[in-house]
């Protein structure tokens, strides 16, 4: 899709097509919550108002570089001296010759300038198109960052609850154990001592997943505590698919917004260098003008001895507004200036996609290398448990063994989930930099 159909489409899309379902009327999607939150987004909104405003300024500069200019004018002089009729004092009198009608029009068709006020007028508006487009990628990445912190969040309170289970269990365990003599009370109060921080972990996961809710809610612009279901519940294990770093890398500085931006923003500064030299040259301006007159009134006649219809082509040759030498040279080496800027950003925003790309990758390959070891921990961590669990039971370990075996298999299903939620977003997030369909 073109730029301009790509844009036309942001514009036109209904924000009630997009409207964030009812509060727990049904589970949510990835994509229904991006949806949403494009559709609630004051940024957005903000973004496709510039794009609006660079547009109509746009076609405002174009009328005035390329469209005539239209004047009319009606007078009457009903009482007094009278300049239309050689300044004679009349008392009241609307007749015809105390009054005229005047309509013209005026081109110029050779004002050069206004060529680059409409050039740089279409580049400020392009920038604003791909403003826009940057706007509505960033806004989807915090949409998925804000999901899936609520479905880790949510995981991490599953995780500590049922640690929370386990040590309520162990506690049982072990207080009948202390009751027949095959615990000591150290054991006893050990076991209790990890009950507590049991629930002081699963208390702070709770607080963690409300904040995540609130997040979740502010991007859609509901109540902060408004429920929220996810349709997603987990993903396939993730898999390192093979990319050519070099080519996405040559893909993002070619489909990047922000490049497109930049090298425009490099146009635009040409542009206006332009028209600073044009604005400290003589102006030769090439005029064309149509002038009309008829009188109205209620009698009488008005005898003017000018032609009527009048019209003409003029060539005049001027210094420009203002001109002192002075100014006009601050005014050049001014917009060389910001030539010279907009190439540098163009230069330094090059750079900093190098760096993002190359970065964005990195985190891709460690947090699908990271999912595969905290899987294989949860895995060992979960058999070890069974096996000091069974060895507790028959009074074969300790409870501090079996204390490190709960913690260690709790640790590592949170590791999985962090993992599992890093590799989702840095995924993402690798698409953003490469400028990729999100």
């Amino acid at each position: 899709m073109s730029f301009f159909g790509s844009v036309l489409l942001l514009l036109t899309a209904s924000p009630a097509a997009y409207a964030a379902p009812a509060a727990g009327s049904f589970a949510l999607s990835t994509a229904a919550y991006v949806q949403a939150v494009r559709s609630a987004s004051p940024d957005l909104e903000k973004a496709r108002a510039e794009y609006e405003a660079a547009s109509a300024r746009y076609r405002s500069a174009v009328g005035s570089a390329y469209l005539p200019s239209l004047s009319f004018s009606a007078r009457t002089y009903p009482y007094g001296h009278n300049p239309l009729d050689g300044n004679r004092f009349r008392g009241w009198d609307f007749a015809g010759d105390q009054s005229d009608l005047q309509a013209g029009a005026s081109w110029n068709l050779l004002d050069y300038a206004d060529w680059f006020r409409a050039k740089e007028a279409r580049a400020s508006w392009e920038i604003a198109g791909r403003g826009l487009e940057s706007a509505l990628r960033d806004k989807t990445m915090d949409a998925l960052r804000a999901y899936y912190a609520l479905w880790l969040r949510r995981k991490l309170v599953e995780v500590r609850q049922s640690n929370l289970k386990a040590q309520q269990d162990q506690y049982a365990l072990t207080k009948d154990l202390y009751k027949h003599g095959m615990k000591s009370y150290a054991d006893l109060l050990k076991s209790e001592t990890d009950l507590l921080s049991s629930r002081l972990r699963l208390s702070r996961a709770d607080g963690d997943a409300r904040e995540a809710l609130l997040r979740f809610n502010v991007l859609l612009r509901r109540d902060a505590d408004a429920p929220a279901d996810l349709e997603f519940k987990g993903a396939a294990d993730p898999a390192l698919a093979a990319a050519d770093v070099a080519a996405d890398l040559r893909g993002a500085l070619r489909r990047r917004n922000e490049m497109e931006g930049a090298r425009l923003s490099v146009e635009r500064a040409g542009v206006r260098y332009k028209r600073a030299w044009a604005e400290s040259l003589p102006t030769l301006a090439l005029n064309a003008a149509y002038s009309w007159e008829a009188s109205a009134g209620f009698g009488g006649t008005y005898a003017d001895p000018s032609p009527n219809p009048r019209y003409y082509l003029g060539l005049a040759l001027s210094l420009p507004s203002g001109f002192n030498g002075l100014t006009q040279a601050g005014n050049l080496a001014a917009a060389d200036a910001e030539r010279a800027q907009a190439r540098a950003a163009l230069d330094q925003l090059e750079l900093q996609v190098r760096e993002q790309v190359v970065s964005a990758r990195i985190d891709v390959e460690r947090a699908v290398d990271s999912y595969g070891v905290a899987k294989r921990k949860e895995e060992i961590s979960k058999e070890s448990l069974d096996l000091v669990t069974e060895q507790y039971q028959q009074g074969r370990a300790d409870v501090i063994r079996l204390s490190q075996a709960q913690l260690d298999n709790m640790e590592a299903q949170v590791e999985r989930a962090q993992a599992l939620y890093d590799s989702l977003v840095s995924q993402a997030a690798y698409r953003l930099a490469t400028g990729e369909p999100m």
